[in-house]
């Protein structure tokens, strides 16, 4: 059941993104029609059809991964690291194009937190269950993920209410000055780095459950409405937490596939 509802949602997710890649091949130049708050949606086939193309593999990988086996599971959580990296690290993105880029990432983001929902289901079985139960939240959380890029992208509708899904797009200035939401940051950091700190490496329950504690920490800051001006060190920390999972999951997957540990060799996930 666990399996079968994973296969379902995703094929579903999947299906909708893909039809970015379509969209940008048949309509490269977007109309008037498609300006949502005043800004130019992204209109960039080759960037466009990349994220299509991306979200394609993304779909065959999670097809073809063993959602009861560690090893599997945690190879296809450091594929979508890798993935949501080439993103990040994208730097000749064009202006327009930036929202679009940022929820790529953000995409890459949910999709990894389902496959650490997997990992800990299988890896600390006492508390299986419960993940489980976490699990349907996650895939809607993705979805919802999913559909922002539709959104950006043109091709579904904008929210009724006229509220703005470019994270980018919203930024009013690049000095952040609120006190209580850096207060707040910084205790937030302060029990991230703990968390780090106290996680038993070689013990695969408690690697687990850390990536969850980080990517809850990370849902956190994808969800908070930013004071002004502190738009950007949100969104630096909504990626610093992202990097933070990619290293946790790598020392997961060298613990639990010892077959391809040594040779595993990932140098963009120390970042």
């Amino acid at each position: 059941m666990y399996k079968r509802l994973l296969a379902v949602m995703l094929v579903l997710a999947i299906a909708s993104l893909s039809s970015i890649k379509a969209s940008a091949a048949s309509n490269p130049a977007f109309t008037t029609a498609h300006v949502y708050q005043d800004k130019t949606l992204c209109a960039d086939a080759e960037f466009m059809t990349g994220i299509g193309k991306d979200l394609t593999d993304l779909g065959a990988k999670f097809k073809a991964t063993d959602v009861k086996d560690v090893p599997s599971t945690a190879n296809t959580f450091l594929v979508i690291a890798g993935m949501r990296q080439k993103y990040e690290d994208m730097g000749s993105v064009k202006p327009e194009c930036l929202d679009l880029q940022f929820e790529t990432i953000i995409a890459f983001s949910n999709a990894s937190d389902i496959l650490a929902l997997a990992m800990a289901a299988q890896v600390d079985t006492a508390n299986a269950d419960t993940y489980n139960k976490i699990l349907p939240d996650q895939l809607t959380r993705f979805q919802n993920s999913a559909n922002n890029l539709l959104i950006l992208s043109g091709i579904a509708t904008p929210p009724a209410d006229g509220s703005s899904v470019g994270r980018i797009s919203s930024i009013t200035s690049a000095k952040c000055e609120d006190a209580d939401f850096l207060t707040t940051l910084g205790t937030d950091l302060q029990g991230f780095s703990d968390t780090l700190n106290s996680t038993d490496m070689q013990d695969l329950a408690a690697i687990s459950q850390s990536i969850l504690a980080v990517s809850a920490l990370r849902q956190q800051y994808e969800d908070l409405k930013a004071p002004s001006g502190c738009e950007l060190t949100q969104l630096a920390a909504i990626m610093t937490l992202s990097n933070a999972t990619d290293l946790l999951g790598l020392g997961l997957a060298a613990k639990a596939d010892t077959a391809n540990a040594k040779p595993t060799r990932r140098p963009s996930i120390a970042r």
